[in-house]
């Protein structure tokens, strides 16, 4: 389309007609550059003559928005930050909002999202304020692309900006408007919501065939295009991707003209088309003539993986190098596409030798067949020994902890035994001598029921139970005191003493202890004498803790290189792993454990404890030990299956690795703190069950529920 305007030299132009053309140039801007660019130069010649300071700024606007569009983003950076005081200075609202919009659109093409959503939010106050709809529109989809963009990838924010853009754009069909409507449709089936993602897809697909601009009509149906491809909607796919391709223009966008002929070329294998490699090939020579190399590594590994689909091997693994080869030079994660090209020369190397094996079988069939079976049994021998050196790597890194937990239960006995050693040897032997002679049959009788008292009651309370008490008794002792007018007695050591012995309330007993002359003596020896009895609850307590870790210690460590299967309660399992883990929760981890009755079921226990111990390992590390752990079982009769989900609100696991994480060796750990055997260990030991493991992720929170049969089919 090409734009037509009066020069300087055909008219003499006043401000009010020479900023309604300057305007004219604005909305050009993105349709016709050159027509826009020399507008704007000329009108700036004009804005001089006249001396108009507003009108020099806004046609300086325009210039630098046609140089970002030719990514010389510094230069108009630094134009966009020369012209700005002059709009505030004039209180242009309507500029300043169209030059923060500017400033934010160079940014965004820089991938530098934090100063682009800045300067956005800046934007659109401003253009709300003069009702500038259309620019309204455009800042609010602009942070939507933000949000949508794969390194945020979060949908829900991206939807409400697509959808209050939507309420602000025009309902003409214009190219943002449907552009709007196809990023709806994305956020919705990202978000599960198939039904309305189809009803906004088919909306833009409408607008789109409306459009008149083929590049914007490009861009739309190639977002369309690959979202029927992501529902497996080929039909569809093909029948949007199809009008994209044919209205190419030459040379225009050609990075999105070569990721068309790709996905094209992915539609056409699902569909099982005849002429797939023409536009494989097609993608491949467009990628060469505009020196695409990250787009290049692409298409070789799609034609690779179409090759291998053939049983083409050996030309699959040529594709496959070549792709690991240009894609290096932009990722630091290759080891799928390594994988891939091994595999493929791996089946073509496999080829070959089942021909020569064929040929040699009469010969040596026999050899070949002891030695794959000696292999096999090393193997083995080897699983069980991996199996069991991951178990005790992982017990490694707990020691510390299950050290402290059982030296501090062994230092509280020792020091409970020396304080009843203490008690023995001075209170027995010297201060109840002493105190019985000193105390009249009257006291010694109230003595000895203030002690019975003590004897029977709970010693165990929390701090803040403790704390209520001892006011409590202060406010009575102080009371009985001044009834009686006393005034030199330490209230609150007394209340502390015989909160500490289990005593809440002034009875007659202790009424009249109180009172006698050796009340001092009295209440010391009644204290010592009733800390043999905490100090064995303390012993007790403490035996009881140790005896849970070493038996704890003892179920993990218990090696069954046979795999036995017996019958088991998983909660029996789950707890003692926890046990484990007790060091490294405390006072940083919320354990949540909602275990319930769960029936016995048949399974080899040891490498079932190794799971608990792998995914709980995970969760922690996860949440830098620091967090929510929340563990869940229960049964499902109607299955007759139980579950065992684990929860974390750790940093979750990035929707693309999340196909990765069972691989073997596969780690997102760094050096020496994985070995990226724990999952696909999991995996296989629920495999092994005739079970089923799912995961569920998302940024704050991952879940993994494991699914296990009460009675598994054993293969003999």
């Amino acid at each position: 389309m090409v734009h037509t305007h009066e020069t300087v030299e055909d008219k003499t132009l006043d401000i009010e007609e020479l900023d309604a053309h300057i305007e004219e140039a604005w909305l050009i801007r993105r349709v016709d550059h050159d027509a826009s660019e020399k507008q704007a130069k000329d009108y700036l010649e004009a804005s001089k003559t006249l001396n108009y300071s507003l009108g020099i700024a806004k046609c300086q606007l325009i210039i630098a928005m046609q140089m970002s569009y030719r990514n010389e983003y510094e230069e108009a950076e630094a134009i966009f930050k020369d012209i700005m005081p002059i709009f505030v200075q004039e209180n242009d609202i309507l500029h300043q909002s169209r030059v923060e919009n500017s400033i934010a659109y160079t940014y965004l093409n820089r991938g530098d999202f934090e100063k682009a959503l800045n300067h956005l939010l800046k934007a659109l106050p401003l253009a709300k304020s003069v009702q500038d709809n259309e620019a309204v529109s455009m800042i609010l989809f602009n942070i939507a692309e933000i949000y949508l963009d794969p390194m945020l990838n979060e949908h829900e924010k991206a939807l409400s900006y697509y959808l209050e853009a939507k309420a602000y754009g025009s309902d003409k069909p214009r190219a943002i408007y449907a552009l709007i409507l196809a990023n709806i449709a994305v956020c919705y089936q990202a978000l599960g919501d198939t039904m309305q993602a189809l009803e906004y897809a088919a909306q833009a697909l409408e607008r789109t065939n409306s459009l008149t601009v083929d590049s914007s009509r490009s861009q739309i149906y190639h977002i369309l295009g690959e979202f029927y491809y992501s529902l497996k909607k080929y039909e569809k796919a093909y029948e949007v991707m199809e009008k994209g391709i044919s209205i190419h223009i030459d040379n225009e966008y050609p990075d999105l003209q070569i990721q068309d002929y790709i996905l094209f070329s992915k539609i056409k294998i699902e569909l099982n088309h005849e002429d797939i490699e023409a536009y494989i090939k097609i993608a491949m020579e467009k990628a060469i003539v505009f020196n695409a190399p990250k787009i290049l590594g692409e298409v070789h590994l799609l034609y690779g993986g179409y090759l291998y689909k053939l049983k083409r091997y050996e030309e699959a693994a040529n594709y496959y190098v070549k792709a690991i080869q240009y894609k290096d030079i932009y990722h630091t994660e290759s080891l799928d596409l390594h994988l891939n090209a091994l595999q493929a020369e791996y089946n073509h190397e496999q080829i070959k030798k089942d021909a020569e094996i064929y040929r040699l079988k009469n010969i040596e069939l026999k050899e070949k067949s002891d030695a794959l079976e000696l292999a096999l049994n090393e193997l083995k021998e080897t699983q069980v020994l991996l199996v069991q050196n991951e178990k005790m790597a992982l017990l490694g890194n707990l020691i510390s902890g299950i050290a402290h937990e059982i030296n501090s239960p062994f230092g509280a006995i020792q020091g409970s035994v020396s304080n009843i050693q203490h008690v023995l040897n001075d209170t027995l032997t010297l201060h109840l001598p002493t105190l019985l002679i000193n105390l009249d049959e009257t006291a010694r009788h109230a003595f000895f029921k203030v002690l019975e008292v003590t004897l029977t009651k709970d010693l165990l309370l929390t701090t803040r139970e403790e704390r209520v008490l001892r006011r409590q008794l202060e406010k009575h002792l102080k009371v009985f005191y001044e009834t009686h007018q006393i005034s030199d007695r330490p209230i609150d050591k007394q209340a502390s003493l015989l909160v500490d012995m289990g005593i809440h309330e002034l009875t007659d007993p202790l009424s009249h202890l109180l009172l006698n002359e050796h009340w001092d003596l009295i209440m010391n020896t009644c204290h010592a004498l009733t800390g043999i009895l905490r100090n064995v609850e303390n012993i007790h307590i403490s035996v009881d803790k140790a005896s849970k870790v070493i038996q704890a210690l003892k179920y993990y460590t218990h090696f069954n290189p046979e795999e036995v299967y017996e019958m088991t309660d998983l909660n029996i399992g789950i707890e003692n792993v926890l046990q484990l883990f007790y060091n490294q929760f405390k006072g940083r981890v919320d354990v949540q454990l909602e275990l319930n009755p769960l029936p016995p079921i048949l399974c080899i226990v040891d490498l079932l404890n190794q799971v608990w111990m792998n995914l709980i390992q995970n969760a922690l590390q996860a949440m830098d030990f620091k967090g929510i752990l929340k563990i869940t079982s229960r049964h499902i009769p109607s299955t007759e299956n139980v579950q065992i989900i684990i929860e974390d609100n750790g940093k979750g696991i990035p929707e693309h690795l999340l196909h990765e994480i069972f691989k073997p060796f596969f780690t997102t750990k760094a050096q020496g703190e994985g070995s990226g055997l724990g999952l696909s260990f999991v995996q296989k030991t629920v495999d092994k069950h005739q079970g089923a493991i799912d995961v569920v992720s998302d940024p704050g929170y991952t879940k993994f529920t494991i699914t296990l049969p009460i009675e598994p089919k054993i293969q003999s």
